[in-house]
């Protein structure tokens, strides 16, 4: 059962970002093993349009760190998505995001961020 903040909390969450954030594509790529030729075929997905907040870099502190159970290296990018604008929750490896129409993150980990018993945005750990 949702808990006394997740409402309030879900819409302050998405309010900030859809207002401070900016608009990207989120493209879940499919891959098909072909055991014949030993050869894996990449076919990128249809874009959808979300709102993230605008991309940053982990301090030097954070470097070695983890979100989830992924390590946080040199380059990688922090975003958020609202969880309530969220068409889908991103998955790691079959995600990318696609910034400014050329610029390609792979979503590396999506780690929630909880307002009670539910996610009012979600961590995305981006990676070129």
């Amino acid at each position: 059962m949702p808990g006394a903040l997740d409402a309030s909390m879900r819409a302050v969450a998405s309010s900030l970002i859809t207002l401070f954030g900016k608009t990207v594509q989120i493209v879940r790529d499919t891959v098909a093993f072909n055991p014949a030729t030993d050869i894996a075929v990449v076919t990128a997905g249809v874009p959808v349009s979300v709102v993230i907040s605008p991309p940053e870099a982990y301090s030097i502190r954070e470097i070695g760190g983890t979100v989830g159970t992924e390590k946080i290296l040199l380059g990688d990018m922090r975003a958020y998505l609202a969880a309530d604008n969220a068409p889908f929750v991103p998955g790691p490896t079959q995600d990318a995001v696609l910034i400014d129409g050329s610029n390609r993150f792979k979503i590396i980990a999506v780690g929630p961020v909880y307002s009670g018993e539910m996610a009012a945005m979600y961590e995305l750990l981006l990676r070129r």
